[in-house]
C-alpha cells in the first residue's frame, strides 16, 4: 500500500503543476474537466456529471453559472422537472476548449521533451496500464 500511496502523492503534485502551469488561467483542472464532460456527453445534467467527476453540487452549481455567464454552455429546462437542465457547449465554449488543448498539448511536449522515444513509449504504456486497470468495474 505505501507504493500506491506514494505514487498517489507524486501524481497529486504533477496534477498541481498541470493546474498551475497550463489550465490554471482562466479556468483551473476541475473546471477544465467539467467544460469537456460537458463537450463529451452534451444533454447530461449538472448532477450527472458532478457525480461522474466527484464535484460536490455546491461547486458545480458555481462552475455551471460561471460557464453560463461566460457563454461557454447553454442550459436547457428539462420537461420533466423544472430544477434539473440539460447543458449543451456552444460554440464560445467548443472554441475555448480548443485553446485549452493546445495549451496542454504545449505544455505536454515541453514536460516530456527529455524523455527518449523509448521512456515515451514506456511512460504512455503504464498510463494506459492504470486506466485499464481502474476503468473496471469493481475498482468503482
Amino acid at each position: 500500500m505505501g507504493s500506491i500511496r506514494r505514487f498517489n502523492r507524486f501524481y497529486s503534485s504533477i496534477l498541481g503543476r498541470i493546474d498551475q502551469k497550463i489550465y490554471h488561467d482562466p479556468y483551473p483542472l476541475t473546471e477544465v474537466r467539467v467544460l469537456q464532460e460537458i463537450d463529451f456527453e452534451n444533454g447530461k445534467t449538472a448532477s450527472e456529471i458532478g457525480d461522474k467527476l466527484g464535484i460536490d453540487r455546491g461547486y458545480m452549481s458555481r462552475i455551471i453559472k460561471k460557464f453560463d455567464s461566460a457563454g461557454l454552455i447553454e442550459k436547457k429546462q428539462l420537461s420533466g422537472d423544472k430544477r434539473h437542465f440539460a447543458l449543451f457547449i456552444t460554440k464560445k465554449g467548443k472554441e475555448e476548449i480548443e485553446k485549452l488543448v493546445a495549451t496542454a498539448d504545449e505544455a505536454l511536449v515541453e514536460m516530456t521533451k527529455n524523455l527518449s522515444l523509448e521512456e515515451f513509449l514506456e511512460l504512455v504504456a503504464a498510463m494506459q496500464t492504470i486506466e485499464k486497470l481502474f476503468s473496471k468495474e469493481d475498482v468503482n
